[in-house]
């Protein structure tokens, strides 16, 4: 047993997770893209209504509640991510679905979310939000 090593799995066998936790919300209506509120300060106003630009991350609105969440840097490894959504009028069941990561050719990831009250898409409303965090590696070694 002594020759185990049971040190911080950020830091142990040069495997580096890096976590991006943030919210977004709906600040202008349902056809703009949400805005990073918390997590990831946003850094350029002067983009289309369909996108958001935060300091780690984009968000853009792809079609009704569908919205892709694309990093700025490169990583080796997707990890895991999760997000829910608070409504501030809730009524029905308001879930959020999640494609599988894919990275892009260069090397940053997309997640792609779907918001749907049941069966039916829906957009975020005003003063909705989505709490979401993405996990990555960014170290050369897997698991």
């Amino acid at each position: 047993m002594s020759a185990r090593n049971y040190g911080s799995e950020s830091l142990s066998n040069n495997r580096r997770n890096v976590n991006y936790n943030f919210s977004l919300t709906s600040l202008a209506g349902a056809a703009a893209a949400p805005t990073f509120i918390e997590g990831d300060g946003f850094t350029n106003l002067n983009v289309p209504a369909n996108v958001s630009i935060g300091t780690y991350m984009t968000v853009t609105r792809t079609g009704v509640g569908v919205y892709v969440i694309k990093t700025l840097d490169p990583f080796t490894g997707f990890i895991a991510c999760g997000f829910q959504i608070a409504a501030t009028t809730p009524a029905g069941q308001l879930t959020v679905n999640v494609t599988p990561a894919t990275q892009n050719a260069d090397n940053s990831w997309s997640v792609t979310l779907s918001c749907f009250n049941g069966a039916a898409a829906r957009e975020l409303a005003l003063g909705d939000y989505i709490y979401g965090w993405i996990c990555f590696r960014n170290g050369t070694n897997t698991p």
